[in-house]
């Protein structure tokens, strides 16, 4: 099952959301405000790391809801 593809649920789908809704403000932020030096450039990169990882988190998460482990 950690292979498959996994239809998302209701519960996982919200937080999908709320964490690319956060991510994206941040990176609005980083953006407007902090400009295109090379730490912008890091911060983006470990934002888009941080929020692939957030997801991995949510699927596992979804994972062990329905088998139960």
């Amino acid at each position: 099952m950690r292979f498959s593809h996994i239809e998302y649920d209701g519960k996982s789908r919200q937080q999908q959301e709320r964490a690319t809704a956060i991510c994206t403000e941040l990176e609005e932020f980083i953006v407007k405000e902090l400009g295109h030096d090379r730490a912008s450039s890091l911060a983006l990169t470990r934002l888009e790391e941080c929020l692939m990882w957030v997801r991995k988190q949510i699927r596992d998460d979804q994972i062990c809801r329905i088998t139960g482990v």
